[in-house]
């Protein structure tokens, strides 16, 4: 069960300033339907725009919500009548936990009488945001990990172990900073605990079948050919509870379709296809005899579509009737596909019911504290900005009052807003993308819009995190990657189209100001304001100290906290503020990561902490260019990776006969590429029949030059009408 709040305005603000309210709302979720739920899980894709604040208050939130249902879930097994849950419901009943005969189901019974709290799934593959949320002690607040996965099928075991890597990395790197701790803090080495993360897929999904194809045999082949290849590893994995999206028909932002029925007799363009064994193992010689033939949207399949030579079980399932629509031939293969071979179990359910041996599942092992029943919060406030791609607050203030001076000059990106009708009339969807020598890709997202107006592009390297459609190779950390080039995607609506790109670079800011409006912005430092908040959510009073950690004069200089250091006493359930300043230099682009602790008399209480980063305003701050990234600056120093861009092997679905220009660019067949004063002009004629609705362009990185911390990436953009 996906537990979201109602917010009207979630896209800008979504998190409750009060998380009481959250904390009784959770609790008495426990209390009532505890019995009923293997598995809870809190919220949907906060590494993405469905929460728009930072990862340490989605961490206080899920905190609140994990020992909320905990709460309420033991409340009603110790006191049965407290709760509504009615007897031919309960965990115990013989029909609702029977062992699955087939279908994609999950391992959990075990945890029948004990439900999961899962954090909320990641839509994104580990990053920076991942990195916040382990800081913040997330992984003790969480009884399993949770992600969902639309990119290539290719790719789905190597982005497996892509979070397996980062799980295990960040576990280790946050027990060593806990475990260097000072001595005031040292409680917190004693309440360090093994546990073990089941791993959760609560939304898998093929996403690149365009408005067109959908209504196509090869467009809903490729689609059951995704399903069947990623199906496949996630038995091999063992993952728990993997779930398909989407059931009904669903067509996101008129362009791509993920629904796994179709309306009957929907199909209208053509049904032609290339029969091939789609490296299943068979033969590609078409099946001899009368076959017979199933039939779903008024698309009509035969056997030897599938690349076999007799009809399987599950293609019984192609055209069953599913509230109105019909099953294609996706939805029929998950709904009968082999669970684990292993266990020689099948299962019969897209999601829900999660029956059978919990112990067959593939579970991860972290090092997490003991969960503290304390919780803080943080709310900035005067002087601070929080900006989520950046995972940390911009500090503004120009005086102690917390003035504000030059706006960010990072501003927010144009981006695809949630109804597509409302986008301006002339614009493309886009996205800038570093390709890395082992073949991964970074982005940052949002997605941005392209429009007829120059649009600025700037981005540090903290910023990036691995793509949408990453290829799943480690290192999964930007840091530890040689980039081989810069990629500009377009996902085009409409063609012929042009796309004009100036000046692509790599940039270094520095500590002089420049004047905004005929006057500088400032001195050397900014300052901020803001409250640290206090949830006690036991039954019992805690006293204790809260206060910043003496690491961060060791890890950020730069920054001066100040607020009260004094005993606090938290009576049960109290919300406390604590009023917090803070000074940052402001000699060029820095992050100053802050620790804030509350250490209990008690020992037995395990310690509360909160980490977030301050970044001084970059407004107004110059710019130097560390190197360009186009030609002729480039010269041979980008052959090498030109060759490996080339030539690197792509999956299926990726862009094909992809040409070298003269000028060492990179664009598909059919793009035309002229040099401009300060950049480049492409353009896109026309697109391939059947392919992708995805066009690109790839320059050449130059070999030596680094990426690193406290650079940017630069460059500008538009349509030319």
């Amino acid at each position: 069960m996906m537990l979201r709040l109602s917010v009207k305005d979630w896209k800008t603000k979504y998190l409750p300033e009060d998380l009481r309210e959250s904390y009784t709302h959770s609790r008495k979720l426990g209390v009532a339907f505890g019995d009923l739920m293997d598995a809870w899980e809190v919220d949907n894709e906060p590494d993405l725009g469905f929460v728009p604040e930072l990862p340490e208050r989605y961490a206080a939130f899920l905190k609140t919500y994990w020992l909320g249902l905990k709460e309420g879930i033991k409340e009603a097994k110790a006191k049965p009548e407290t709760g509504n849950l009615k007897p031919e419901f309960s965990s115990q009943d013989s029909d609702l936990h029977a062992p699955a005969t087939s279908g994609f189901r999950s391992q959990v019974s075990g945890f029948s009488n004990v439900p999961l709290v899962l954090m909320g799934s990641l839509g994104l593959p580990p990053g920076p945001w991942l990195e916040r949320f382990a800081a913040n002690d997330g992984f003790a607040y969480t009884d399993g990990y949770n992600y969902h996965y639309y990119g290539y099928a290719d790719d789905f075991t190597g982005v497996y172990r892509q979070h397996e890597t980062a799980v295990r990395q960040l576990s280790e790197e946050r027990i060593r900073l806990l475990v260097s701790a000072p001595s005031t803090q040292q409680p917190a080495t004693n309440t360090l605990r093994k546990k073990h993360l089941s791993v959760f897929l609560t939304e898998i999904g093929y996403g690149m079948l365009n408005k067109k194809a959908r209504n196509t045999k090869e467009g809903r082949l490729r689609q059951w050919r995704w399903f069947r290849s990623v199906g496949t590893q996630i038995s091999k994995l063992n993952i728990e509870g993997p779930m398909a999206f989407y059931l009904l028909p669903f067509l996101e932002y008129d362009q791509n379709e993920y629904g796994l029925t179709v309306a009957p007799g929907s199909a209208v363009a053509s049904n032609k296809v290339q029969v091939t064994s789609d490296k299943l193992g068979q033969s590609d010689a078409p099946a001899q005899g009368d076959l017979p033939r199933k039939s779903a949207g008024g698309i009509e399949y035969a056997v030897e579509d599938f690349g076999v030579n007799s009809a399987e079980a599950w293609m019984e399932k192609i055209g069953s009737a599913q509230g109105g629509n019909e099953y294609t031939p996706a939805l029929a293969w998950w709904m009968a596909a082999p669970r684990s071979a292993a266990l020689g179990v099948r299962s019969d359910a897209m999601s829900g019911l999660y029956t059978g041996n919990r112990r067959t599942s593939q579970e991860w092992a972290v090092n997490a504290p003991t969960p503290s029943p304390v919780v803080i919060d943080f709310l900035p406030g005067k002087g601070l900005q929080p900006v989520k791609r950046y995972n940390g607050h911009f500090v503004v203030g120009i005086t102690a009052e917390a003035e504000p001076g030059a706006a960010i000059s990072s501003p927010p990106p144009t981006v695809k807003p949630a109804a597509m009708p409302s986008r301006p009339e002339r614009s493309e969807e886009s996205m800038v993308q570093i390709r890395m020598q082992s073949g991964n890709l970074f982005e940052v997202y949002p997605t941005r819009l392209v429009t007829p107006a120059w649009q600025h592009y700037l981005e540090p390297h903290d910023n990036f995190t691995a793509a949408f459609y990453c290829r799943g190779e480690l290192p999964w950390r930007l840091a530890e990657n040689k980039p081989a080039s810069l990629v500009f995607v377009l996902y085009p609506r409409q063609l012929p189209l042009t796309l004009e790109i100036r000046r692509p670079q790599v940039l270094k800011l520095g500590t002089a100001l420049e004047a905004q409006d005929g006057a500088v912005t400032g001195g050397a430092r900014r300052y901020g304001q803001g409250q640290l908040v206090l949830y006690n959510y036991s039954d019992k009073q805690v006293t204790g100290r809260l206060e910043p950690s003496p690491a961060n004069a060791a890890q950020a200089p730069g920054l001066k906290l100040d607020l009260a250091n004094e005993k606090i006493t938290l009576a049960p359930l109290e919300r406390r503020v604590v009023e917090m300043t803070l000074i940052v230099q402001a000699m060029g682009y820095e992050r100053y990561s802050a620790e804030v602790v509350f250490t209990p008399d008690d020992a037995a209480i395990p310690p509360a902490r909160i980490v977030t980063d301050f970044i001084p305003d970059i407004g107004g701050m110059k710019s130097s260019q560390i190197a360009s990234l186009l030609p002729p600056a480039l010269s041979a120093q980008v052959d090498a990776n030109l060759a490996f861009i080339a030539s690197r092997p792509r999956v299926p679905e990726e862009e094909r006969g992809m040409l070298a220009f003269s000028n060492r660019i990179l664009a598909p067949e059919g793009a035309k590429v002229e040099n401009t004063p300060d950049g480049l002009r492409i353009t896109f004629a026309a697109m391939p029949e059947g392919s992708v609705k995805k066009r690109e362009i790839e320059i050449p990185w130059p070999e030596g030059l680094e990426f690193g911390s406290g650079r940017f990436l630069s460059l500008e953009y538009r349509l030319v009408e």
